[in-house]
């Protein structure tokens, strides 16, 4: 029996730099209502859902776990997460 996949790993070099990515786990169409209705839930679909990266801050240290840091990301990064969230497909996915 086939087991359902459900994180993936895209490059986010576009706004991290060269080699950089981001471990996200798909939303389900419910997520995707509640956002729909109630903006402020996107920061509740960050946190659950972006599990892992390898980013660096404006120094160049690396950035702690997701979770902890998601109020320090420039605008252009949560958007690029977000984009990520909503079109699991648009980027290129990297293999696990």
């Amino acid at each position: 029996m086939p087991k359902r996949k459900t994180t993936y790993k895209v490059d986010s070099s576009q706004v991290q730099g060269d080699g950089s990515w981001v471990e996200l786990s798909y939303i389900t169409y419910g997520e995707f209502q509640t956002v729909l209705k109630d903006v402020s839930a996107y920061d509740d679909l960050l946190r659950t859902h972006v599990l892992d990266w390898n980013w660096a801050d404006g120094e160049g240290n690396p950035m702690p776990a997701p979770q902890a840091c998601m109020d320090s990301l420039f605008a252009h990064e949560r958007e690029f997460l977000l984009d990520a969230l909503y079109n699991p497909t648009k980027g290129e996915i990297l293999k696990n």
